[in-house]
């Protein structure tokens, strides 16, 4: 394991590298780079711990469920792509298409008592780094994987005015890493793969609470994870491969907080704060790692939503939305934690009106900088959903 280490360090060296990936996921012990798990039309506005929608299912708080009337599933997919350089004039670019969230969420009391089941992938990486300058060698590093996550949540509402919830998270994934050492001279190849495979439980809690129609909050918390892992290595000696390393690893708390201010029927204005105590919370055999930076993410925005009329023009079928958000990821680079910031926007098209609709969103933003972190990050990503209401166990008079 030490010499796999050592291999990836000299290859992050060397001078002329082209990586494909999130710059600042090649850290040593990072898991990646969190995008926050907000649905679609959370991500085009830059809120939604308070939203209150009974046809969106709220991906940051599970307790404003309790205010769908029918059986409601969503499901998100996101296009990510990013250019970086560094502060020698390198330059490296990515990009990728993945599946962001998928839940169901079943009323056994419309309004009031819910139940939900879905699965949503919430750490991704994939980074390649190629280093073919060496006189002897071109070196080669692959990894690649993620963390989903696994959730069952039940969500009650017993006044019109708060609901709270409470769910149960199974943590799961796997990272692979390949090490390739290929000889220019007589073209042989030797290979080092390891395997990270990931499984632990988690307790999330959430709850909202709505006075009146015109504001709204929303709290969610998520418990620390204690998850293990167990390393599997395929490396050509026997003594390696036969031992599988197990260890422990602890995910941090999460705090999500959000507001909602409705000005009229049709523009309201919201806030999020999304706060990860990775700093200290995350830990492998109870030992904190150092090159973590507490993760915070700030949002604010406003949607202008569709006209209730049932007979109106297209334009006023729509929702419009558009956000700010500016915080720190969670990796440090240089000593220094990696700012970031951008402009999200989105729009949501009804293809059978109040009842199933797409959403379509658009960031852009920067990470990083190059005087504290020696990288700088430009990103774009283009997310969509579909959201649609069935009355699958209702009699018709109802």
């Amino acid at each position: 394991m030490k010499i796999s280490i050592r291999i990836f360090f000299l290859i992050l060296l060397s001078n002329n590298l082209f990586a494909q990936g999130t710059i600042f996921g090649l850290e040593k012990y990072n898991l990646g780079i969190i995008r926050p798990n907000y649905s679609s039309a959370g991500l085009g506005r830059s809120f939604e711990v308070a939203d209150t929608d009974s046809l969106h299912l709220n991906y940051m708080n599970f307790a404003t469920w309790t205010n769908i009337s029918y059986t409601t599933y969503e499901v998100d997919a996101l296009y990510t792509a990013s250019k970086s350089k560094d502060s020698n004039s390198n330059s490296y670019f990515r990009d990728y298409g993945s599946f962001q969230g998928g839940f169901l969420a079943l009323p056994i009391i419309p309004q009031k008592f819910v139940i939900g089941i879905g699965l949503q992938p919430f750490i991704q990486m994939e980074h390649t780094v190629k280093d073919t300058i060496g006189d002897v060698s071109n070196d080669y590093t692959v990894i690649k994987g993620g963390l989903s996550r696994l959730t069952f949540n039940v969500s009650y509402k017993p006044i019109t005015s708060f609901g709270f919830g409470i769910g149960y998270e199974y943590n799961f994934g796997r990272i692979e890493e390949l090490y390739r050492m290929q000889m220019i001279e007589y073209g042989d190849q030797f290979d080092m793969n390891f395997e990270y495979r990931f499984g632990g439980h988690g307790i999330v809690t959430s709850a909202f609470f709505k006075p009146s129609e015109l504001y709204s909050i929303g709290v969610f918390y998520r418990l620390p994870v204690k998850m293990n892992y167990n390393i599997y290595s395929e490396t050509g000696n026997s003594y390696i491969d036969d031992e599988i390393l197990k260890k422990e690893m602890t995910l941090p708390t999460q705090l999500n907080i959000g507001a909602i201010v409705n000005l009229s029927r049709k523009l309201r204005l919201g806030a999020d704060v999304i706060y990860q105590n990775w700093k200290k919370g995350y830990k492998i055999e109870d030992n904190t790692i150092s090159n973590q930076s507490d993760y915070m993410r700030l949002g604010f925005g406003f949607e202008l939503k569709e006209s209730e009329k049932r007979f109106t023009s297209f334009f006023n079928t729509l929702n419009y939305r558009m956000g700010v958000f500016f915080g720190n990821q969670k990796v440090n680079n240089m000593d220094n934690s990696v700012r970031e910031y951008g402009l999200s926007m989105g729009v949501s098209l009804p293809l059978r009106r109040f009842i199933f609709r797409v959403d379509f969103s658009g960031l852009l933003g920067r990470r990083g900088n190059l005087s504290n972190n020696y990288y700088e990050e430009n990103f774009l990503q283009f997310g969509i959903s579909i959201s649609t209401n069935e009355m699958w166990f209702f009699n018709i008079e109802d």
